[in-house]
């Protein structure tokens, strides 16, 4: 009797588990805009733009690891005024990722450069 119980619990806490993995209609989507933060994205790069920014930020993910599991990180910091960047990939077209955000935001003075 008590093998019987244990097994139906165990189950039920398997599904109720695997249910609550999965569903993830909730949870907010960081690749998305909000009204203080502008998401856009091109072969480069994903910019998550705050309305109002002077220091800007480029992160490298790391390789093997899809970029889109670093865009709550990115949006957090847009939220603290840091217009944010993240590289799809180091080198693409033989351009260099950082190189390409740079030339096109030189009313930047403050850049950081990381990544995982």
């Amino acid at each position: 009797m008590k093998k019987i119980i244990f097994t139906i619990i165990s189950l039920f806490l398997l599904l109720n588990l695997c249910s609550c993995r999965f569903n993830k209609t909730n949870e907010p989507s960081y690749l998305e805009s909000t009204d203080t933060i502008s998401v856009t994205t091109n072969d480069y790069y994903y910019a998550f733009k705050p309305n109002r920014y002077s220091r800007g930020i480029i992160f490298y993910p790391k390789q093997g690891v899809e970029v889109e599991a670093y865009a709550q990180l990115l949006h957090t910091l847009a939220d603290e005024g840091y217009v944010t960047f993240l590289a799809k990939d180091y080198v693409i077209n033989n351009k260099n990722v950082a190189d390409v955000i740079l030339s096109s935001y030189d009313n930047i003075n403050d850049w950081y450069i990381g990544g995982h």
